[in-house]
This record gives C-alpha cells, sequence and structure tokens, in this order.
C-alpha cells in the first residue's frame, strides 16, 4: 500500500508539471523604444516642428511675432492693395461711407490723374463730414543707415499732391501707416494727420504720437476735436 501511495504521488507530480509547462508563455524581451524607432518630427531652424515622412506643419514651438512668413513674394502693387483692405475693414460701415476709392488702373503706362490722389475718401454719416485717407504700409523702420526715419510719402511730389487735394475737395486727409508684420496684418499702426507731415521722411519718434495702440480696434473718428484715431 505505502508503495502504491509512492507510485501515485510521483505520477501526480509528474502530471501536474508536464501541464504547467504547457500552460507557460514565454515572455518576450524588451524592446528599447528608443534605439529602435526613428523619430518623425524634428525642429526646423525657424522653430517650426516637421514630419519627415509628409513634410507637414504639425506644431510651431517659437512665438508668433517672430515666425518667418513663407507666403509667396508679393509685389509692391499686391502688397498696397492688402493693406489698403485692411484699413477699410477698420471703419465700421454703421458710421462710415466709402465714397471713393482709386483703383490705380491705366492702359500701357497711361493712367488719369486721380490716381494719384489719396486712396480712399470716406463719409461719416452722421453728419456728412467727408475726409480722405492714403495708406502706406512699410516692411521696417529705416531709410538706410538712419533707423529712425520712415518714408511715409513714397515720393518727393507725394506730400505737395496731397495737400492740394486737400484745398481743391475742401477735406482734411489722413496718412495710415501700417509697418512690420504683415501688409492685412500690420504689427503698429499710425493714422497721421497730412498737416503734421513737412517732409516725405518721419522720424520715429515724432509720429509715436499719432500711434492706433490697441490695433484690434476700428479707427474711429473724435468728433470733438475731428481726429482719426
Amino acid at each position: 500500500m505505502s508503495k502504491f501511495r509512492t507510485l501515485l504521488r510521483s505520477y501526480v507530480h509528474t502530471l501536474t508539471e508536464s501541464k504547467t509547462q504547457k500552460t507557460t508563455i514565454k515572455e518576450k524581451p524588451s524592446i528599447d523604444l528608443s534605439r529602435k524607432l526613428k523619430p518623425r518630427y524634428q525642429e526646423t531652424q525657424i522653430g517650426f516642428v516637421v514630419d519627415k515622412k509628409k513634410n507637414d506643419l504639425v506644431s510651431d514651438s517659437i512665438p508668433q511675432q517672430n515666425k518667418l512668413y513663407s507666403e509667396p513674394d508679393l509685389t509692391s502693387q499686391e502688397k498696397g492693395d492688402r493693406f489698403e483692405d485692411y484699413i477699410i475693414h477698420k471703419f465700421d460701415p454703421s458710421y462710415f461711407l466709402l465714397i471713393d476709392m482709386r483703383s490705380d488702373k491705366g492702359s500701357n503706362g497711361i493712367y488719369p490723374e486721380s490716381n494719384q490722389y489719396p486712396d480712399l475718401v470716406w463719409r461719416y454719416k452722421p453728419n456728412s463730414f467727408e475726409f480722405a485717407v492714403e495708406c502706406k504700409w512699410r516692411a521696417k523702420w529705416g531709410i538706410g543707415s538712419d533707423k529712425q526715419k520712415i518714408d511715409i510719402m513714397g515720393g518727393d511730389h507725394k506730400l505737395a499732391v496731397y495737400n492740394r487735394f486737400s484745398q481743391q475737395r475742401n477735406i482734411p486727409v489722413w496718412i495710415a501707416l501700417g509697418v512690420s508684420g504683415l501688409p492685412d496684418k500690420p504689427a503698429e499702426l499710425y493714422i497721421v494727420p497730412l498737416h503734421a507731415i513737412q517732409d516725405r521722411y518721419i522720424e520715429c519718434n515724432y509720429v509715436q504720437q499719432f500711434q492706433h495702440y490697441d490695433i484690434s480696434k476700428n479707427i474711429y473718428l473724435d468728433t470733438y476735436s475731428y481726429t482719426l484715431r
């Protein structure tokens, strides 16, 4: 009997060990992902993170104001048109009516005399007060080595032309000056009255008094002093 029990225990032990071996799953060796997987993204010199397979922009690691914009190069005419559109939308149509807009159209170098006049003529609806706005956008401050000036007129004759227009029409003229940023999203905006300009070039420090500081807000007419702000 004792011998039978010994054999039975031996059989049960062997059977249990066999089942354990069949059901045991071998663990796979761990993989070092940092060594096996190559990164799909990398930071470029201008701070963009790019998908190397698709070459798509997926995120941006630098502030908006420091971006190098990659839009196609624009002609001077296209830049001027974009800034002009930007200024038009700065006037609330509930209060201002656009009554004239220069087209700058011509034929084989022949242009109408009116093209040299200010870009926009507005009427303030509440009292029919009329005024004109000339739009100028500049990529940066500086005239040659002088970084404190800017060409606000764009030509030696322009100041005399705008003054003559103002006198003939008997309406005031302002220069909407955009600096830096993009033509349709300038970093700085100044609304300079023509009577405050004595020369084609204007000093940075001098023009600060006419800055439209909250660039997100519309341009409005101060009816106490009849000044655009």
